[in-house]
């Protein structure tokens, strides 16, 4: 049996992860949201499993963090695993013009330090877990790690952050592996607001419109792709992964789409 916590699970690809993991009928699942299950068919065919547990609350609280760690050892088999899904990029500005209570009480708060927070109380779990395996921690992270966009320099930043997070606590922590995923361009509410008309001045026109044009060409990955591979990443992966940063559909990680 095997335990694992998806922060973002209301929707997107964290709701796509849950689903994919709970196929398997020896795996329990927390996950986290912000919003609740009334109008969203998924999250609501989730709750209504034995093996799903809904934490509805913001994750960069620490009482949501407590819970989420309660809820999964409650199910009684220890902590395999911590899916690190949930994100924003709002801020969408250039530096020049940034909010910088938004930067970071919002996305870094976000993107970064919740998740820190979240780790550190799961490690010691992960460390001990009961499922035979490696506890393991995946890094939803994003390629705006290691290319810029012009009104993107917070998630950027951030998810670089994130990536070297992943790579230290890899040297850290030996008996878990660390990994960090770029899942691609997926059809997702963040995606929405890349499109919207008030990230465009930020963007600047070219690239604003690469991202509209790509809706417009059915370029989008729908979430179940990255999502079924992080979940069975979550269920085999090798131990060798750890502290790497790599695409979906890098050839390492062919065996688990």
């Amino acid at each position: 049996m095997k335990t694992v916590i998806v922060t973002g699970a209301s929707r997107g690809i964290g709701l796509a992860i849950a689903q994919h993991l709970l196929e398997s009928d020896s795996v329990f699942v927390v996950g986290t949201g912000r919003s609740g299950s009334v109008g969203n068919t998924g999250l609501t065919r989730l709750v209504e499993d034995r093996r799903f547990s809904y934490i509805q609350g913001d994750v960069c609280e620490a009482a949501t963090q407590q819970r989420c760690i309660d809820a999964a050892l409650a199910f009684g088999h220890g902590l395999h695993a911590v899916v690190f899904n949930a994100g924003v990029i709002d801020p969408v500005e250039r530096i020049a013009n940034i909010n910088m209570n938004a930067l970071t009480q919002s996305l870094f708060n976000t993107n970064l330090f919740s998740i820190v927070a979240l780790a550190k109380l799961a490690i010691p779990h992960l460390n001990h877990n009961t499922s035979g395996t490696k506890g393991r921690m995946i890094f939803v992270s994003s390629g705006a790690a290691v290319s810029a966009y012009a009104g993107w320099g917070a998630y950027c930043m951030s998810k670089a952050a994130l990536n070297m997070l992943a790579m230290t606590l890899a040297k850290e922590e030996p008996d878990i592996i660390s990994f960090a995923l770029r899942p691609g361009v997926v059809a997702t509410e963040m995606q929405q607001t890349i499109r919207s008309e008030s990230s465009a001045s930020a963007m600047g026109a070219e690239a604003h419109g690469q991202f509209k044009k790509l809706l417009e060409d059915s370029q989008l990955l729908d979430p179940a792709v990255p999502g079924k591979l992080v979940a069975n990443l979550v269920l085999d992966m090798d131990a060798d992964l750890s502290g790497q940063f790599l695409s979906w559909n890098d050839e390492r990680l062919r065996k688990h789409l």
